[in-house]
């Protein structure tokens, strides 16, 4: 599995790295492609964002946030640094925060039972990733990476907080996850946490489905890209326990 990264400007500054463009076949929108997932990529648009202070005050070093939005499933990762990881350590975060996010998403979808936790994970652990990092930003895909810049930044500020741990960040992660987007043309509305689950269980649930699907070999869960085109009707919905803004509040006094 190929794992793209399309660093905005601020994300590859943080880094410190000298990436390349995504190559363009006709020499147009350079540095502005399209994302895609299919089979074989899964690809994120990252972006990076310094925290302010308390009431809104700057701080010179650290606290900051990157936020990870997936390019089909509009599914968003908010992780908190202290500071600036090299490459390989933000990409060993990146995969463990994605597992402790999908797995228990797999298990509430009821894809998946708690008997089946270790075999997802032991799955999970030895799928061969490879990664390809580029600078790029693509536009659609950045406007909800900037609903989330919203999200988090209204969250400091309201409840006065200079950063938000790992915990806070899934939790209000998982309140955007729950939410309705809007993607594609023509424009369609679903779930990111429904179409992210339905990507995890393919790739991670492999022997695990009770169920037969047409075109898929026995015990394994469709494939939601056929011929690198997304049309697998979305088929898990979300439960109500949307998380509310009171809810992050760990710090406010």
């Amino acid at each position: 599995m190929n794992i793209l990264i399309s660093s905005t400007n601020a994300f590859a500054k943080w880094l410190k790295l000298d990436l390349p463009r995504i190559p363009s076949p006709d020499g147009k929108k350079i540095g502005v492609q399209s994302l895609e997932s299919n089979r074989r990529t899964v690809s994120w648009q990252c972006h990076l964002i310094k925290n302010l202070g308390k009431r809104g005050t700057y701080c010179r070093e650290g606290p900051y946030t990157v936020i990870a939005v997936e390019a089909y499933s509009r599914y968003t990762l908010l992780i908190p640094f202290e500071a600036p990881p090299t490459q390989t350590e933000f990409e060993l975060t990146f995969e463990w925060r994605l597992g402790e996010e999908i797995i228990p998403l797999m298990i509430e979808s009821g894809a998946i039972t708690e008997m089946d936790i270790e075999a997802v994970l032991q799955q999970y652990k030895q799928t061969e990733r490879t990664y390809s990092w580029f600078k790029n930003t693509d536009l659609s895909v950045n406007g909800h990476v900037s609903d989330a810049e919203a999200w988090v930044r209204q969250t400091l500020e309201e409840y006065d907080l200079i950063e938000m741990d790992d915990a806070e960040c899934i939790s209000l992660g998982m309140h955007i996850n729950k939410m309705f987007k809007r993607s594609g043309s023509p424009k369609q509305k679903f779930y990111p946490v429904a179409r992210m689950v339905d990507d995890a269980i393919y790739r991670f649930a492999r022997g695990l489905s009770e169920f037969n699907y047409p075109d898929t070999p026995g015990g394994d869960f469709p494939c939601p890209y056929v011929d690198d085109e997304q049309i697998l009707p979305r088929r898990i919905k979300p439960t109500n326990n949307v998380v509310s803004l009171a809810d992050y509040k760990k710090r406010s006094e």
